[in-house]
């Protein structure tokens, strides 16, 4: 999927004066919406994390602010001036000329490995987590629904209680593949001077 109609939406907020606006990435991968969040900073706008009041949606909101320095509003029209047909799918910034339009150039891949790591750290953090933590009670609600439509015999139960562990076991194994990936990009970004503010690590 191209990137053009994001920068069409982004310079669309930006015209309005919007201070902030709101973004669900269509891209599973998430090198690629960091990619995307290097292309906003280009237009004046910087990756704020995920967005805490949208934390129930189905899939992760995130947030984008307007940055207010100077740097940034010369950089935004430098970029608009340097690269016109971006909206329309020609040459984005530090992009190579891929289909896509999300594929970093070598100078400005560590702008966007750094980007990447606080995507990382935020999608382990305690906001995803409560975002998954429902799942538990609506599991075995699901369940008992299951066993009444097919009759509560001894052996649908055991296999009902069995999926129920089964889902509870996943579960907190996500929490500690997500405790190890934070701890990862956490370190990523602390050695780069851009530590994680705040106590959002990923808890039992």
């Amino acid at each position: 999927m191209g990137v053009e109609r994001h920068i069409r939406a982004l310079l669309r907020e930006d015209e309005r004066g919007a201070e902030t606006f709101t973004f669900q990435s269509p891209w599973n991968s998430k090198r690629k919406f960091a990619a995307y969040a290097y292309i906003a900073e280009q237009y004046g706008y910087v990756y704020a994390g995920l967005e805490p009041t949208l934390s129930g949606s189905a899939r992760p909101v995130f947030l984008f602010r307007r940055n207010p320095s100077p740097e940034a509003r010369e950089r935004a029209a430098a970029t608009r001036a340097q690269y016109p047909s971006a909206p329309r799918g020609g040459p984005t910034p530090g992009m190579k000329p891929v289909a896509s339009g999300l594929r970093p150039l070598p100078k400005v891949r560590p702008a966007v490995d750094l980007l990447h790591a606080r995507i990382e750290v935020d999608l382990s953090g305690d906001v995803q987590r409560k975002r998954t933590l429902p799942f538990l009670f609506i599991a075995p609600i699901l369940i008992v629904i299951a066993l009444a439509k097919i009759g509560f015999t001894a052996t649908s139960v055991a296999v009902g209680a069995f999926v129920w562990l089964a889902v509870f076991g996943l579960y907190f194994l996500g929490l500690w593949m997500a405790r190890r990936r934070y701890a990862k990009y956490a370190q990523i970004l602390d050695a780069a001077g851009r530590g994680v503010t705040g106590d959002d690590s990923p808890r039992h």
